[in-house]
């Protein structure tokens, strides 16, 4: 068997070298901006990547997001991520799922069209903020218990003192 031949051995394989065919596009050039969930600061980097297939644009990005934040371990589940033109008013577009994906590719073609170049946007949350505002909200809530204890106390002594003056 020749190099420049094919083996398929299943219609899933067939399925998944038909894909990059079916968006009618090679490759895909993006720019990645991370930011962190509160801060106003980001971090952005360009890349290209081919094929364009679902699972290897996520594995892609999240090999960039990786090496960026320099964290090995983060998982597409551990950040949120949107697409919009670069340098565009409005809001992003959530990519979350392959029907994300495929208004993606239909979005992505639209604007590159129109020589605009098309931005990911990961948005990490930041695990120290969100454990501090549940340890506020927690703080809060025993504050106010406490507060109420205080002023049940306070006028039940206010209470016995008047009926002490009674007595005497």
């Amino acid at each position: 068997m020749s190099d420049n031949c094919i083996d398929i051995e299943s219609e899933q394989d067939a399925s998944e070298i038909s894909e990059a065919e079916e968006y009618g596009i090679d490759e895909v050039k993006l720019q990645i901006v991370i930011e962190k969930e509160g801060k106003k600061t980001s971090t952005s980097k360009a890349i290209t990547i081919k094929p364009v297939e679902y699972i290897n644009i996520v594995e892609r990005i999240n090999d960039a997001v990786r090496k960026m934040l320099n964290n090995k371990k983060l998982k597409p589940g551990d950040y949120k991520m949107s697409y919009k033109a670069i340098n565009t008013c409005g809001s992003s577009s959530t990519l979350e799922d392959k029907l994300d994906f495929n208004e993606f590719v239909e979005d992505y073609k639209r604007v590159t069209s129109a020589n605009i170049k098309m931005s990911i946007i990961i948005v990490i949350d930041d695990p120290k903020r969100s454990k501090r505002f549940k340890e506020d909200v927690s703080n809060k809530k025993k504050k106010k218990s406490h507060f109420i204890q205080e002023n049940s106390a306070s006028e039940e002594d206010v209470s016995n003192k008047k009926k002490r003056k009674v007595v005497l």
